[in-house]
């Protein structure tokens, strides 16, 4: 553990570095601490998105409580889904979960499509070589 570790708790430690078992110990021993937020404000599922901790967010979808972590905001307005924006990280079942809402705005009045369809991101992943979605390809056909 390092300083940056003294605000969270040992389910979002867990939660960054995706160690599902630990997850599941320390849930079943502490069935609430699920609901604990970091310094940022920042639940389990906005942590194991940022780090693109695919599996430790398929294990959090599995569960009942996700409804209540979905759409929380952090201490920027940013919901899980725009954080998830902003990584090359692709989890379906997680965008098209039925509550999310894809509409929500953070403190920078974006809501999760603006962020995915900015500058900036596109930029990133020409960068990196990836794929566009196919969302952001239709987008940019649109305007061809």
């Amino acid at each position: 553990m390092n300083d940056q570790d003294d605000e969270k708790t040992a389910l979002h430690i867990a939660a960054c570095q995706g160690k599902i078992e630990i997850m599941k110990v320390l849930i079943s021993r502490c069935p609430d601490c699920w609901e604990m937020v970091n310094d940022r404000g920042q639940n389990i599922l906005h942590i194991s998105v940022q780090n693109e901790q695919k599996e430790a967010i398929k294990y959090i979808i599995g569960h009942p409580w996700l409804d209540n972590l979905i759409n929380q905001k952090d201490c920027d307005g940013n919901t899980p889904l725009h954080l998830l924006a902003t990584t090359s990280c692709y989890v379906p079942d997680l965008i098209t979960y039925r509550s999310a809402n894809k509409l929500a705005y953070n403190h920078g009045n974006l809501t999760t499509l603006d962020i995915a369809c900015s500058d900036k991101y596109i930029e990133v992943l020409i960068l990196k070589g990836l794929p566009l979605p196919n969302l952001l390809n239709n987008a940019i056909a649109g305007f061809h």
